[in-house]
């Protein structure tokens, strides 16, 4: 064990414990005084943080304006990250940059000032597509610390993930990575993926050996008992919502087994499923009492000293349970955290978004389902349930540890496997590789075969194809060839499929020597990250494109391919299409784009979509609503790409409707519509329905309206009126009027 009083000062200010652990201290020696590559791989829960800070210790010692990027796969764990490493690394003068979807826009002097960068894959791979080797940021890296490796399996951001580190190593092969992971089986894999410093650029990937360090559960702080149980539907026909229902009769029994009356942490699949679930407990713990029964854990009935806002969880208080979620108002959400560390709420039920961010004490958690409901009921991600396993047992607070996975019975084997490490990592590029290639030859400018080849071996769809053939089943690719000719037709095949869609130009697979680039359509499609079938549909727009083309093209964008239409689900959007009046109707609601065509338009009408779809099924309002959100995500920027393509072909009706579209979805209204209306404070949907009907629908009119007549509109007091009014002249109208001139050319 390693004291942190041998680390030099002011570099041990950062950590305020005594000493470091087992696995940390095997690894300060690696860390603190090498410069080799790391890949390590470690139980939930074990510390790895602490890794990351050694490494970024040895480059502030040999790099006076060294920089480092730590990547992690979520949001919240970036900025969980953030949080802790803004406070802890003041003392080392260290200015900490957070990049993600969310974090405000940085400036360019704050991206030079900053020394650790903060960031998603997404955002991570939207800068260094843009980014050439003299960029100030891209410069100076000297360190790579990626968090939750593992995730590289995952479909869309796995792939992603991949790309950035080979992207890394084929720029700077100089740029020292550490990765960490929970515990795989095939971490020699990744090791040899991510490969050895200590090489000439003449060396061949392959030969390029590193060691993962690869620790057992025996290096967990905190031992883990791990049980998983897994529950068969009482019917075919049975939802995952009455599955669910069935599950949380079960918690019960599940939390006197293993709580020990201590701190418990529920995680749940929604936001109305954490208060469904701690009702049914607290009904439960009612019926204990009435029994003259112990109860399964504490409760504060006869203290009563909790005090909350929300009346439903001032009730549940008194029972000992709370539930946490996004919706919950924030100081409520405070006092639920400082309650559950205290003890005074024993059973804690929140959504996954509790597994990052806040640290509370969990002795047990409890799993309640393994799905999660975006649009459609998926799987959680094997790191999300890795996540929140690790809040049980955490060393700060308990000697030990229970997690409980509740789960689907022909799900069980999968987590058994997961929880023992035994689920094999394999690449997911190939599903999208084309997508990738054309990013990179964007990226280059000028491109050669050669160029991509090598980017190639830097992969990790490289490493494992010729271990795992079937698996990946890649055209002009088999284990009778060697890897160097499987990466020539790899690369042969991608490059001739981009450039027959017209996305590089100057491409001649006989001459592997010859330069080529990307067209701007190519340029359009990396620079908005689309997927090639939507970019196609994109360049097959015709001259003088007009909106309502626009919208039936973004609706049947590949983007949204996971989404579908559900049975029951027409009757409740059919109703929706004859009772409001949108711009541009389908004539029914019959398949997915048509589907996707009315929720994209609704959010561009200013009607809250939970009240529009509550009225006609509340079993899909939740439904429409993630998915309207997920619509919402992607249909800005495939209207930006829109417009840059008008602009290329010089066409000015398609840009102009183009530009429209991008503004009124970037504002969540059309432009001459009464959603505007809404940037009032205290303007809601249904007064804009009202202002709607009396054809008052901008700011403009009414900021001309006179006081009595809108308050007799809207039913308001003529104060309130008034102020509404006053509201709207403070927006600046802005008038521009344009002539054509004939110029004379010199």
């Amino acid at each position: 064990i390693t004291s942190i009083g041998q680390i030099e000062l002011p570099y041990r200010k950062i950590w305020k414990m005594k000493q470091f652990n087992r696995m940390q201290s095997e690894m300060v020696g690696e860390l603190l005084t090498g410069d080799e590559n790391v890949v390590v791989t470690a139980p939930t829960g074990a510390g790895k943080t602490v890794l990351f800070e050694m490494a970024l210790i040895r480059m502030f010692q040999n790099h006076k304006e060294g920089k480092a990027v730590y990547l992690a796969p979520t949001k919240a764990l970036c900025s969980e990250k953030f949080r802790d490493w803004n406070h802890r690394l003041k003392e080392m003068n260290c200015k900490v940059l957070e990049m993600t979807g969310d974090s405000k826009i940085s400036t360019p002097e704050e991206a030079k000032a900053a020394r650790l960068v903060i960031a998603t894959p997404e955002k991570w791979d939207f800068i260094t597509r843009r980014a050439g080797k003299s960029d100030p940021l891209m410069s100076k890296l000297k360190l790579f610390l990626v968090d939750e490796v593992h995730s590289v399996r995952e479909k869309v951001r796995g792939a992603l993930l991949e790309v950035l580190i080979a992207r890394t190593k084929s720029r700077d092969p100089d740029t020292r990575i550490i990765a960490v992971s929970a515990t795989i089986p095939n971490a020699d894999d990744v090791a040899q993926w991510i490969g050895s410093r200590q090489r000439s650029p003449r060396d061949k990937p392959e030969t390029r050996k590193l060691t993962p360090f690869v620790f057992s559960e025996d290096f967990r702080p905190c031992p883990l008992q791990k049980e998983i149980y897994g529950f068969k539907a009482k019917s075919l026909n049975e939802s995952y919502y009455d599955f669910e229902r069935e599950l949380t009769k079960e918690l019960p029994t599940i939390i006197e087994d293993y709580s020990k009356g201590k701190a418990t942490l529920i995680f749940c699949s929604s936001r109305s499923g954490t208060q469904q679930v701690a009702n049914a407990l607290s009904e439960y713990c009612q019926k204990r009492i009435e029994q003259n029964s112990n109860t399964p854990w504490p409760t504060v009935r006869e203290t009563n000293c909790l005090s909350f806002s929300n009346e439903e969880l001032q009730n549940l208080s008194r029972d000992g349970i709370a539930f946490h979620h996004a919706g919950l108002d924030i100081t409520d959400k405070r006092k639920v955290e400082s309650a559950f560390v205290d003890g005074k709420i024993k059973i804690l039920c929140a959504t996954t978004t509790l597994a990052v961010g806040v640290n509370l004490p969990a002795y047990l958690v409890i799993i309640r389902g393994t799905k999660l409901n975006t649009g459609v009921f998926e799987e959680h991600s094997d790191l999300t349930i890795l996540q929140m396993m690790g809040r049980a047992g955490r060393p700060q607070f308990d000697k030990e540890g229970v997690c409980v996975i509740m789960t689907e019975q022909d799900r069980r084997e999968h987590y058994v496997q997961l929880l023992k490490g035994e689920n094999i990592i394999e690449s997911t590029l190939h599903l999208s590789l084309g997508e990738h290639i054309n990013a990179e030859v964007c990226a280059r400018g000028r491109c050669r075969a050669y160029n991509i080849e090598k980017w190639l071996k830097e992969t990790f769809l490289f490493t494992r194809m010729s271990k795992n053939w079937e698996h990946y089943n890649i055209k002009g690719c088999s284990d009778r060839l060697s890897p160097e000719e499987n990466v020539r037709n790899i690369t042969r095949e991608n490059l001739e499929a981009l450039s027959e869609v017209d996305l590089i130009e100057n491409y001649d697979s006989s001459k592997p020597d010859q330069e080529f680039n990307s067209t701007e359509y190519g340029r359009t499609m990396s620079n908005y990250s689309l997927r090639m079938r939507t970019m196609i549909e994109l360049m097959n727009l015709q001259q003088g494109a007009t909106m309502q083309s626009l919208i039936s093209t973004i609706s049947q964008a590949n983007e949204f391919s996971d989404l579908f239409i559900r049975a029951g689900e027409k009757v409740m959007y059919n109703n929706v299409l004859r009772d409001l009046k949108l711009r541009f109707p389908p004539t029914r609601v019959e398949s997915l784009h048509e589907k996707i065509s009315v929720l994209l338009q609704l959010a561009l009408t200013g009607f809250k979509i939970k009240e529009i779809m509550e009225k006609e099924s509340k079993i899909f309002s939740a439904n429409a609503n993630n998915e309207q959100l997920q619509i919402l995500k992607t249909a800005p920027k495939i209207a930006r790409a829109m417009m840059n393509i008008a602009i290329y072909r010089k066409d000015g009706a398609f840009l102009n409707d183009a530009y429209m579209l991008s503004r009124s979805l970037n504002g969540k209204s059309w432009d001459d519509e009464g959603a505007t209306l809404t940037q009032l404070d205290g303007l809601g949907s249904g007064t804009m329905q009202l202002l709607s009907q009396h054809n008052f629908k901008s700011i403009r009119a009414l900021a001309k309206a006179s006081p009595a007549e809108l308050a007799l509109m809207i039913c308001r007091t003529t104060t309130q009126a008034s102020r509404l009014i006053n509201d709207a002249k403070k927006i600046p109208q802005i008038d521009f009027e344009a002539r054509e001139v004939d110029v004379q050319p010199k």
